[in-house]
């Protein structure tokens, strides 16, 4: 058994973590360059963890960008467009 695929288990293990810790904390879903500066890890090395996180159904990738769009149970809502939202009242 090699060590690379040691080395992403644990690696994709404190992604995790960092992630679902301070979406819980701050309501916010870290991406990937803030998790790298939070770990001391490349970015290169957080998106092949995140990659390896999204393949094992833990969180879900936006398909252009790799950005984190949702990991469950948090989503990660961004504005697209520069008009006010529409508040619906029932």
């Amino acid at each position: 058994m090699s060590e690379q695929p040691i080395a992403i288990e644990a690696l994709a293990r404190d992604v995790r973590l960092y992630l679902f810790c301070g979406a819980a904390a701050t309501g916010h879903i870290p991406q990937a360059p803030e998790i790298g500066r939070a770990l001391g890890r490349p970015e290169s090395e957080i998106r092949t963890a995140l990659r390896a996180l999204a393949a094992a159904k833990v969180l879900i990738l936006a398909p252009n960008d790799g950005q984190i769009w949702a990991a469950n149970p948090f989503v990660e809502r961004r504005r697209t467009s520069r008009r006010p939202p529409v508040i619906l009242l029932v």
